[in-house]
């Protein structure tokens, strides 16, 4: 999941609605924000590794019986049929 972190990236229609439904003001915000936060921070080098070229962590995720899922990663299972016996 990513969000816009440079100006221009939102549609100013957009912001505008969003302000309206809130009820508050992104120019004030950011005006607070440039007053008040410490822009000197620099982020890891190690950080955004795949805006380098070096790829991408992607996760995938696999439907399991919990009961039987949990016990099997605490070591209480051994069984990995869906017709075992854990308790």
């Amino acid at each position: 999941m990513m969000a816009f972190s440079e100006d221009g990236q939102a549609d100013p229609l957009m912001i505008a609605k969003r302000d309206a439904e809130y009820g508050t003001n992104s120019k004030e915000r950011e005006e607070h924000r440039a007053k008040n936060l410490d822009f000197s921070y620099q982020p890891s080098k190690a950080a955004d590794h795949w805006l380098q070229g070096q790829g991408a962590y992607q996760l995938e995720t696999v439907k399991t019986n919990f009961k039987s899922g949990m016990l099997q990663a605490f070591g209480s299972c051994t069984s990995t049929s869906d017709s075992h016996d854990c308790k």
